[in-house]
């Protein structure tokens, strides 16, 4: 079982990071891109019984910026 998880984690390739906004409206989800917000990490733990993955996002701007 590890051969496998581990050859899987060798074989994965690079993925684009989620650093863009998500809200839900009257029509359904929308989804949405900012300039002044940087995503600088992410953890990602995966487990036998559980998934977390931890972010820790920047403003890059001098002002609040919501999504």
């Amino acid at each position: 079982m590890r051969l496998v998880l581990v050859s899987a984690c060798l074989a994965a390739t690079p993925a684009f990071a989620n650093d863009g906004f998500g809200g839900l409206s009257a029509t359904g989800l929308t989804f949405g891109q900012t300039e002044a917000i940087a995503m600088e990490e992410e953890r990602l733990f995966i487990g036998l019984d559980r998934i977390t993955v931890d972010y820790v996002f920047r403003n890059l701007t001098d002002r609040d910026v919501t999504g």
